[in-house]
């Protein structure tokens, strides 16, 4: 992955494909020095945390270690400003922090800055490069973060686990047997042909200029998101499995096929590597999602197949994108990806309940807001939780709206209808019943078909 995230920054250095900056308030006191400091002590922690890149178009690239690097941090004391203008003007601070970027041959790869808003609100603005790390890392950072501030607060060692190194990782990936993971690869996508799309506008009808990002969302709401957990347990499979299955179906009706790939991006943590959950450094993995089905196939045993595919190739998940690619030779595999995406918990840790707590609250963060971009024109992410939300990210150039707005309906109706039905899935319904109505209403003769159907 991160040989692809270089490729892709050595392409193009003026994209901002994989810089990830997350920004969220805190509301409470802060000491700034302590703040650095603890920044200071994590670079020292995690070795990834001090990685440059070096890089020529006449050798190997390579993920350097240095002794010292320190994260970037600066202060800057907004409280001059009007609270009427505050949020355009962290608006405005965080777009630059974006536009920014990283430069991978120069730059320290993550930075932090704090904006003071009032005497106790503060906004954080923790930006990185994906190439250094992924998300889950964030989480884990920002438990150390805390146990490290509150210690200098309090005067006292901080507690933490042993370190665990990136380099253990690098390690047993060196110890891998690659041609088994390409031949496992190679068997998956056999006999697959084409490109399973979400369908964009003719390239004569895009707009011009540079990519920007459009966002569509959705929630399958309470009720239908217990149905879909309790689908799942009953049949054994992942909550994963379920929505995968639902959008390569959705996927197999928009190109008119019953084979379809879309990629689907893995944690990549092996499980076999002793304390792989707390190692700070770039694990995951872009794999293909096959959804093959044949005419009379239910959607249970749709979902027990793609189950098992998933577990099946587990293994391979170290294997890179770029290399499984090759394997199917003349045509690209996937050109949009899905994401489950667990947001990390930023909240300070909880203090015991007692008179000093109320009297004196620790820091509390409000207003987490994550941007994210990586180098595909479509993403389906998915966040789990009481209410599974969807979220669908989408080049503005290449996507007609209107459309992509009618893609939640779709995704929904499918899901309803599978859930209550073990049917066939050529016979699942795609369209939402208003645009049914909208149909029938246009063809007066009533000899209406479904976009996708197999007699359209």
């Amino acid at each position: 992955m991160q040989e692809g995230m270089l490729f892709h920054h050595l392409y193009d250095r003026s994209s901002v494909a994989y810089f990830l900056q997350t920004s969220y308030q805190i509301h409470g006191t802060l000491d700034i020095s302590f703040v650095q400091r603890s920044l200071v002590e994590l670079s020292r922690r995690h070795d990834v945390l001090r990685t440059a890149f070096v890089f020529s178009e006449a050798s190997r690239s390579l993920q350097a270690v240095l002794k010292s690097r320190e994260i970037e941090f600066a202060y800057h004391d907004f409280r001059v400003f009007g609270w009427a203008e505050m949020g355009d003007r962290v608006r405005s601070f965080k777009e630059a922090d974006r536009l920014r970027s990283f430069d991978l041959s120069r730059d320290v790869l993550m930075r932090v800055h704090v904006l003071h808003l009032s005497d106790d609100v503060y906004e954080f603005i923790w930006s990185y490069h994906h190439i250094l790390m992924d998300g889950w890392c964030l989480g884990t950072l920002t438990r150390e973060y805390y146990e490290i501030y509150n210690s200098y607060i309090e005067n006292r060692s901080y507690h933490l686990p042993v370190v665990r190194q990136y380099k253990h990782y690098i390690q047993w990936l060196s110890l891998q047997d690659e041609s088994a993971a390409a031949s496992y690869w190679s068997a998956y996508l056999s006999s697959y042909s084409g490109l399973s799309s979400v369908p964009a506008l003719p390239s004569g009808s895009r707009n011009k200029g540079d990519y920007f990002l459009n966002k569509t969302g959705f929630s399958l709401g309470v009720a239908l998101t217990r149905q879909v957990v309790s689908y799942a347990r009953s049949r054994r499979v992942t909550l994963n499995t379920v929505i995968e299955t639902v959008w390569g179906i959705l996927l197999s009706r928009y190109n008119h096929t019953q084979d379809v790939v879309f990629g689907s991006v893995v944690s990549g943590r092996p499980g076999n590597l002793d304390g792989v959950e707390d190692i700070i450094g770039l694990f995951i993995n872009t794999v293909p999602v096959r959804i093959c089905y044949e005419a009379g196939t239910t959607f249970s045993s749709l979902v027990k197949g793609v189950q098992h595919d998933s577990l099946d190739g587990a293994r391979y998940h170290y294997y890179p994108l770029a290399k499984i690619q090759s394997s199917v030779t003349g045509q690209p595999l996937l050109d949009h990806i899905m994401v489950f995406e667990n947001y990390p918990d930023m909240q300070p840790p909880a203090e015991p309940a007692g008179a000093d707590e109320v009297e004196n609250p620790g820091p509390e963060v409000v207003s987490v807001d994550i941007f994210e971009h990586n180098n595909y024109s479509f993403t389906v992410i998915v966040m789990p939780g009481e209410d599974i939300s969807i979220r669908l990210d989408y080049d503005g150039r290449m996507y007609d709206r209107s459309f992509i707005e009618r893609i939640p309906g779709h995704f929904l109706t499918i899901l309803d209808e599978a859930l209550k039905n073990d049917i066939p899935v050529s016979r699942l319904s795609l369209l939402s019943a208003s645009e049914r109505e909208e149909l029938l209403s246009s063809f007066s003769h009533g000899a209406v078909t479904e976009y996708g159907d197999e007699d359209t």
